[in-house]
Formats: C-alpha cells, sequence, structure tokens
C-alpha cells in the first residue's frame, strides 16, 4: 500500500482476513487502501469492522470520521470525531479532522476552537495555520 499498489494490498489484506477474519490491523488498512481509492462506502464498511473488533481505535474512528465528512455525511462524522477525542483530546488530527468538518458545517466558532486546540498540540503546523487563516484568524 505504502508504495501505491492498493489492488494488490487490498488482495493481502483479504488473504489476511481469510485466515483471521478478526484481524482489526488488515480490516483498519483496508480502510484506508478503500479510501485511498475514493471507494468511501468501503472504506466505511471496513473502519466498521476494525471498530467492531477494537471498539476504542483513535485511528479508525478519525478515518471512519473523515470517509463520513468526505461522503457529506457531516453529522455522522462528528460523532466519530467527537468520539476520538473524547478518548484522548491530545489527538491534534482528531481535533484537525473535527474542525474540518465544523467549518463545512458552517460552525466557524467550533471549528476555530478546533483547530487552535489542534494548533496548540502540533505547534507551526501549516495545515492548521492555514485553516485559520482561511477561517479569517490572524493569530492563532
Amino acid at each position: 500500500m505504502q508504495v501505491g499498489q492498493l489492488d494488490e494490498a487490498l488482495s493481502d489484506f483479504s488473504r489476511a482476513l481469510a485466515v483471521d477474519a478478526n484481524n482489526a490491523h488488515a480490516h483498519y488498512n483496508r480502510g484506508v487502501a478503500y479510501g485511498i481509492k475514493g471507494d468511501l462506502d468501503r472504506a466505511i464498511a471496513a473502519y466498521d469492522e476494525a471498530l467492531r473488533i477494537r471498539p476504542q481505535d483513535i485511528a479508525a474512528l478519525i478515518n471512519r470520521g473523515s470517509a463520513y465528512r468526505r461522503k457529506g455525511v457531516l453529522q455522522r462524522a462528528l460523532l466519530d470525531l467527537d468520539q476520538a477525542v473524547e478518548l484522548d483530546p491530545t489527538m491534534w488530527n482528531a481535533l484537525a479532522a473535527r474542525g474540518r468538518v465544523h467549518e463545512e458545517r458552517g460552525d466557524r466558532a467550533a471549528a476555530i476552537v478546533d483547530y487552535r486546540a489542534a494548533l496548540k498540540l502540533k505547534p507551526g503546523n501549516a495545515l492548521l495555520l492555514e485553516a485559520l487563516q482561511r477561517m479569517g484568524v490572524r493569530e492563532p
């Protein structure tokens, strides 16, 4: 998957799951590969399986929330990202992803709060600085 051979990676994950259907790591990585390919429904289904096995998998929650955001299902995305932040409030990428959802929902104040909190955890991050600038915030 890391070298862009997504179909081969998906085949490998399928073989791993044929051996152990409860391999949360394989389900998670399938979700990542499907997400990269733009197959968001399959990505979400794979994250669902990973979370069935490991309900508090923060990375799976963030990625599933991001997949729902990409589909335009913003309220559902927010549920996953809220849960991820609740599980670990120091996950800057969960805060950043949730900020993006707030931004797309038109909740400027909530977006700024999340982007600022993420920036405190990841000082100088260009994407977060850009997001705040996009929101009209000059001083992070």
